[in-house]
């Protein structure tokens, strides 16, 4: 499946989203549904989201500020 990520993300934000996503691998196959991870890298905690769709899974990284 194709891996999209939304928004511009540092080296650092990127392990997270792996890290999320092998999770979610493991738990949720689903299409449609919206799942929040909150991953913990050294002191830091990056909140990810990510969406199973029908060919790809959508990735938000939650700790910046989001567009209306």
């Amino acid at each position: 499946m194709r891996l999209i990520i939304r928004g511009e993300v540092t080296p650092i934000e990127r392990i997270a989203i792996n890290e999320a996503l092998e999770a979610h691998k493991k738990k949720y196959n689903r299409t449609g549904i919206i799942v929040s991870h909150k991953i913990k890298i050294g002191k830091n905690i990056y909140p990810v989201e990510i969406e199973n769709c029908r060919k790809s899974y959508m990735v938000t990284l939650r700790n910046k500020r989001q567009r209306l």
